[in-house]
């Protein structure tokens, strides 16, 4: 599954009421299928008219691939509803994340771009489910590091011209995420941890820090 530029944030205003998301223009990107969040264009065909925040979550989860197991889009579900709800609050809570004020891409990214929950085989939710969670984490770190799937998403990462980027995976991951891109020769671009994945933000807003 592909990583995603889904809108255009205006940062220019110096409150939140004055900011706002729009879509990216599409140009020669391929139209994404059965995306919940019309826009959405592919990241590796998308020429950035702006620079990005990278969104950084963990892998795709039951909501970004159909029943039919073709993938769909980064962040579907309640985690875009947190997104395209929450992300202008949070950015401005946190100062823009020491921005200038501008307009950027806000960028979707999976670490790991397969299913990792491995949902579509055994149909179990991960919420207060230990097993199909501990699935998910062996699966994600087969993958991750046995598989290639870190250096495929660090070369992407130098390839995003991000200003800032944002590690939001869940919790059990995000440490493992956060250090190597820490350690990404990135020059100053500000990193910083989410303190919930986007899907909570909903339910947790005001704990949601960065940190």
């Amino acid at each position: 599954m592909p990583d995603v530029v889904r809108y255009v944030i205006d940062l220019t205003s110096d409150t939140p009421d004055g900011a706002s998301l729009s879509p990216p223009e599409r140009g020669d990107a391929d139209l994404i299928s059965h995306d919940g969040f019309s826009g959405d264009v592919r990241a590796d065909q998308h020429r950035a008219k702006h620079e990005r925040i990278v969104l950084i979550l963990e892998s795709p989860h039951k909501h970004e691939y159909t029943q039919d197991f073709t993938p769909i889009a980064p962040a579907q579900g309640s985690t875009g509803w947190g997104i395209r709800d929450y992300i202008i609050p949070l950015l401005y809570r946190h100062q823009r994340l020491e921005l200038p004020p501008s307009k950027y891409e806000l960028l979707i990214c999976n670490p790991v771009q397969f299913q990792a929950s491995l949902y579509e085989l055994h149909r179990e939710e991960l919420n207060d489910n230990e097993p199909a969670q501990q699935l998910r984490n062996t699966t994600w770190r087969t993958l991750y590091y046995g598989m290639n799937e870190r250096a495929h998403f660090l070369r992407r990462l130098d390839g995003y011209n991000a200003a800032a980027v944002i590690v939001a995976c869940t919790a059990a991951l995000r440490q493992e995420v956060l250090s190597d891109v820490l350690r990404w020769p990135n020059g100053w671009v500000p990193i910083v941890e989410a303190s919930h994945h986007p899907c909570a933000w909903q339910r947790n807003i005001s704990r949601v820090t960065f940190a």
